[in-house]
């Protein structure tokens, strides 16, 4: 039975991912090492990131998600079904690990896929981790296609819990899962031209355009930034809610 993981600060446990694959600066990487040598947790932590970089390069190497992955994946599912756990994984690993993940969630019949074809990414467990993008507080350190994902945390609350990537009829999909007060939503951006907007509400904020409309029971609104699709759907929330998520420009950070 393995030890429980250590409850660590979040930007303790984003220097460690940034540690194992080679990203942390050389000044913080050594403070870093000094304070592992003085605190057990902090060892522990790293030590248990460096295993998951091997079990995704072992995955990688044999071209398919092995067994032990996806169990591994379902166990972090079903050890906190209320709510996602925050996983921070060096970005190497996450970038590898998303191609893995593409291979556990089965794909969706053949030709472009419709929005609501790309609601079942949103029921599927969260396979890869988020960070955060340093340089830009606004923005996710994750984007599909050059469109990167927002971060919701400080204007409004929606924490940024966990990720996946799929295959949905041909298209490489992203989706970054986010909760608040135990309720959560998921983001969705489609790779390649944008798809063809569903029939709903159509809204206009800013000049854009913003449908809104119902489906597998969740409230869902789809747009385009930079031309690509975009499906933030969540059950549980207004259209209204997502909506202001939907046009949020952070300070004109979020590019559209």
């Amino acid at each position: 039975m393995q030890p429980p993981e250590p409850d660590l600060p979040d930007d303790d446990l984003a220097d460690l991912a940034a540690l194992v694959d080679g990203r942390l600066e050389p000044d913080r990487a050594e403070a870093l090492r000094a304070r592992m040598a003085a605190e057990p947790a902090l060892a522990e932590a790293y030590a248990r990131q460096q295993r998951v970089l091997a079990i995704v390069h072992s995955a990688v190497a044999d071209t398919q998600a092995p067994l032990a992955l996806r169990e591994r994946i379902e166990t972090q599912r079903t050890r906190a079904p209320a709510k996602r756990r925050r996983w921070w994984l060096p970005a190497g690993a996450a970038v590898a690990l998303g191609a893995v993940a593409a291979a556990l969630i089965l794909i969706v019949g053949g030709g472009a896929p419709s929005v609501t074809d790309t609601l079942s990414a949103a029921s599927q467990p969260a396979a890869i981790g988020v960070s955060l993008n340093r340089e830009v507080p606004q923005l996710l350190a994750l984007d599909r296609d050059g469109v990167p994902f927002p971060n919701f945390i400080k204007k409004f609350g929606w924490e940024a819990t966990g990720a996946r990537t799929d295959e949905i009829d041909g298209r490489q999909t992203t989706t970054v899962f986010y909760e608040k007060d135990g309720r959560e939503i998921a983001y969705t951006i489609v790779g390649g031209e944008a798809l063809e907007v569903p029939d709903g509400t159509t809204k206009t904020i800013d000049g854009r355009a913003f449908t809104v409309l119902e489906a597998d029971g969740r409230t869902v609104v789809t747009w385009e930034r930079a031309g690509h699709t975009c499906v933030l759907s969540g059950d549980g929330t207004s259209g209204a809610e997502l909506l202001e998520l939907a046009g949020w420009k952070g300070k004109g950070n979020v590019p559209f």
